[in-house]
Protein backbone atom coordinates (compact mmCIF):
# COMPACT_ATOMS: atom_id res chain seq x y z
CA UNK A 1 0.00 0.00 0.00
CA UNK A 2 1.18 3.26 -0.60
CA UNK A 3 2.47 5.56 2.09
CA UNK A 4 -0.36 8.31 0.96
CA UNK A 5 -2.88 5.68 1.17
CA UNK A 6 -1.53 3.95 4.32
CA UNK A 7 -1.86 7.53 6.04
CA UNK A 8 -5.37 7.99 4.57
CA UNK A 9 -6.55 4.36 6.11
CA UNK A 10 -5.07 5.08 9.44
CA UNK A 11 -6.46 8.43 9.90
CA UNK A 12 -10.29 7.45 9.21
CA UNK A 13 -9.73 4.16 11.09
CA UNK A 14 -8.48 6.45 14.19
CA UNK A 15 -11.61 8.60 13.35
CA UNK A 16 -13.64 6.11 13.36
CA UNK A 17 -12.74 3.66 16.21
CA UNK A 18 -11.79 0.66 13.72
CA UNK A 19 -8.62 -1.07 16.22
CA UNK A 20 -8.31 -3.47 13.94
CA UNK A 21 -7.45 -1.03 10.79
CA UNK A 22 -5.26 1.29 13.39
CA UNK A 23 -3.15 -2.27 14.74
CA UNK A 24 -2.91 -3.03 10.83
CA UNK A 25 -1.40 0.34 9.64
CA UNK A 26 0.99 0.52 12.79
CA UNK A 27 2.42 -3.03 12.07
CA UNK A 28 2.80 -1.73 8.01
CA UNK A 29 5.20 0.81 9.31
CA UNK A 30 2.81 3.81 10.25
CA UNK A 31 4.41 6.33 12.59
CA UNK A 32 2.01 6.88 15.54
CA UNK A 33 2.88 11.11 15.69
CA UNK A 34 2.02 10.98 11.68
CA UNK A 35 0.52 14.54 10.98
CA UNK A 36 1.52 15.73 14.77
CA UNK A 37 -0.66 13.19 16.10
CA UNK A 38 -3.42 14.06 14.06
CA UNK A 39 -4.83 10.04 14.16
CA UNK A 40 -4.22 10.56 18.35
CA UNK A 41 -6.50 13.84 18.56
CA UNK A 42 -9.27 12.06 15.98
CA UNK A 43 -9.32 9.29 18.17
CA UNK A 44 -10.32 11.34 21.35
CA UNK A 45 -12.25 13.79 20.09
CA UNK A 46 -14.08 10.86 19.22
CA UNK A 47 -14.26 9.61 22.31
CA UNK A 48 -12.90 6.07 21.22
CA UNK A 49 -10.54 4.69 24.22
CA UNK A 50 -9.70 1.17 22.59
CA UNK A 51 -7.67 3.34 19.54
CA UNK A 52 -6.40 5.83 22.48
CA UNK A 53 -4.90 2.92 24.64
CA UNK A 54 -3.68 0.85 21.26
CA UNK A 55 -1.86 4.47 20.09
CA UNK A 56 -0.51 4.73 23.60
CA UNK A 57 0.86 1.32 23.76
CA UNK A 58 2.99 2.45 20.56
CA UNK A 59 4.06 4.83 21.97
CA UNK A 60 1.51 8.37 21.25
CA UNK A 61 2.17 11.18 23.58
CA UNK A 62 -0.89 11.28 26.07
CA UNK A 63 0.35 14.84 27.05
CA UNK A 64 -0.97 15.99 23.65
CA UNK A 65 -2.70 19.46 24.49
CA UNK A 66 -4.51 19.20 21.14
CA UNK A 67 -5.90 15.76 22.01
CA UNK A 68 -7.54 17.07 25.50
CA UNK A 69 -8.82 20.44 24.38
CA UNK A 70 -10.78 18.44 21.76
CA UNK A 71 -12.12 15.36 23.77
CA UNK A 72 -12.96 18.38 26.68
CA UNK A 73 -14.83 20.48 23.20
CA UNK A 74 -16.81 17.56 22.61
CA UNK A 75 -17.26 16.47 26.00
CA UNK A 76 -15.55 13.34 26.03
CA UNK A 77 -15.59 12.89 30.50
CA UNK A 78 -13.96 9.01 30.01
CA UNK A 79 -10.87 10.21 27.55
CA UNK A 80 -10.66 13.54 29.27
CA UNK A 81 -10.15 11.24 32.19
CA UNK A 82 -7.81 8.76 30.64
CA UNK A 83 -5.81 11.13 29.51
CA UNK A 84 -5.16 13.41 32.51
CA UNK A 85 -4.58 10.14 34.52
CA UNK A 86 -1.90 9.53 31.71
CA UNK A 87 -0.20 12.68 32.47
CA UNK A 88 -2.00 15.29 30.86
CA UNK A 89 -2.01 18.70 31.93
CA UNK A 90 -5.76 19.80 33.42
CA UNK A 91 -5.19 23.36 32.36
CA UNK A 92 -4.39 22.71 29.00
CA UNK A 93 -8.60 22.26 28.66
CA UNK A 94 -9.95 26.16 28.48
CA UNK A 95 -11.12 27.89 31.41
CA UNK A 96 -14.47 27.56 30.36
CA UNK A 97 -14.62 23.99 30.10
CA UNK A 98 -12.48 23.36 32.80
CA UNK A 99 -15.74 23.01 35.48
CA UNK A 100 -17.39 20.96 33.14
CA UNK A 101 -14.46 18.20 34.09
CA UNK A 102 -13.19 19.29 37.38
CA UNK A 103 -15.52 17.57 39.73
CA UNK A 104 -14.98 14.31 38.15
CA UNK A 105 -11.47 14.87 38.03
CA UNK A 106 -11.11 15.74 41.64
CA UNK A 107 -13.37 12.59 42.35
CA UNK A 108 -11.25 10.20 40.58
CA UNK A 109 -8.18 11.71 42.04
CA UNK A 110 -9.95 11.29 45.50
CA UNK A 111 -10.89 7.73 44.64
CA UNK A 112 -6.93 6.95 43.78
CA UNK A 113 -5.94 8.40 46.88
CA UNK A 114 -8.57 6.22 48.96
CA UNK A 115 -7.78 2.63 47.29
CA UNK A 116 -3.98 3.53 48.19
CA UNK A 117 -4.42 3.91 51.39
CA UNK A 118 -7.15 0.87 51.81
CA UNK A 119 -4.67 -1.34 50.08
CA UNK A 120 -1.24 0.51 52.87
CA UNK A 121 -4.68 -0.17 55.18
CA UNK A 122 -4.58 -4.08 54.43
CA UNK A 123 -0.97 -4.40 54.68
CA UNK A 124 -0.68 -2.97 58.00
CA UNK A 125 -3.59 -4.84 58.99
CA UNK A 126 -2.31 -8.51 57.81
CA UNK A 127 1.23 -7.62 59.07
CA UNK A 128 -0.13 -7.06 62.61
CA UNK A 129 -2.69 -9.95 62.58
CA UNK A 130 0.79 -12.14 62.08
CA UNK A 131 2.94 -10.94 64.74
CA UNK A 132 -0.44 -11.13 66.91
CA UNK A 133 -0.66 -14.72 66.02
CA UNK A 134 2.65 -15.24 66.84
CA UNK A 135 2.77 -13.68 70.15
CA UNK A 136 0.00 -16.06 71.05
CA UNK A 137 1.74 -19.19 69.93
CA UNK A 138 5.10 -17.98 71.71
CA UNK A 139 3.01 -17.41 74.91
CA UNK A 140 1.26 -20.61 74.74
CA UNK A 141 4.84 -22.65 74.88
CA UNK A 142 4.70 -24.40 71.67
CA UNK A 143 7.71 -24.49 69.64
CA UNK A 144 8.50 -23.63 66.19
Amino acid sequence: MSPAKLSSVFLKAARNGDEEKVKSCLQQGMEVDHAYNLAFGLAAKNGHIGVLEILMEHGADPKDPDALRWAAQDNRGEVVRLLLENGADFDEIPKALQTRFRADWNRSREEKAWRACEKEHSKITRHNNRHRNLRQFVRRGRKL
